[in-house]
């Protein structure tokens, strides 16, 4: 059910200690090697899905909502849809960029990580499908496209630090998304962008801290940072 949010940041938790500062090591793209210590850095180009992901980490980690906007699609829509209400969420790319830009604003921190997939698939547009598949499920949204899908669960701090007691306040979500990624060549080089951004459940198996922590979840995030009730 929903719940009104009063202040997005008015959740305490306390991680002096916790480890959570430093977060897990990843792959980077640009240093296969492990020589930029595990630091999330931009990618050179958007050759693949997996250089949107870390771009998507590295702009918002950044708070360079600017790399944000390279990598969506002009038709990129976010969804959420609550299995326990009517309070759906969609946003629009334009929508999606002004709620990220009051999420950057709002809080000092952001920490993000999204593990590896769990699932790929390909999601055939109508007018799409090769004339060697037989029995597959389309869509009417890109009818005319090819999508990459990648199911994977993304792991996201959202903190503001006390100058005076140390202690930080804010979110983690450790949830399941779904990222469309699709093709489109720019300058006679083939590039990808994300699509759409769909969230699924939230997980509890947190990998970050060995403790239980206040959890969120993007949606309520997202819309209590429109002002807007928060989606439980």
């Amino acid at each position: 059910m929903a719940r009104i949010l009063a202040s997005v940041v008015g959740t305490a938790l306390t991680l002096a200690g916790c480890g959570l500062l430093s977060g897990p090591e990843r792959f980077v793209e640009d240093c296969p090697s492990g020589e930029c210590g595990g630091l999330v850095t931009k990618p050179v180009a958007l050759t693949q899905p997996d250089s949107v992901i870390n771009q998507v980490e590295f702009s918002w980690e950044n708070k360079e909502d600017l790399d944000f906007e390279e990598v969506l699609f002009d038709g990129y829509y976010y969804r959420a849809n609550s299995n326990t209400d009517s309070l759906d969420l969609e946003l629009t790319r334009d929508q999606e960029l002004e709620t990220l830009r009051n999420i950057m604003e709002a809080f000092e921190t952001i920490v993000i990580t999204f593990e590896q997939p769990e699932r790929e698939w390909f999601e055939y547009g109508e007018n799409a499908v090769p004339d060697s598949l037989d029995n597959v499920i389309t869509t009417k949204n890109h009818a005319d496209e090819v999508w990459t899908v990648y199911r994977l669960i993304g792991e996201l701090l959202f903190f503001n630090t006390n100058p005076e007691t140390g202690v930080e306040k804010g979110f983690i979500v450790r949830q399941r998304f779904d990222f469309s990624f699709r093709q489109h060549v720019e300058d006679g080089k083939t590039l990808w962008q994300l699509a759409e951004w769909n969230d699924r459940e939230t997980t509890f198996n947190l990998k970050i801290s060995p403790r239980a922590l206040p959890m969120g979840n993007i949606a309520g995030i997202k819309a209590a940072s429109m002002g807007a009730p928060y989606l439980d």
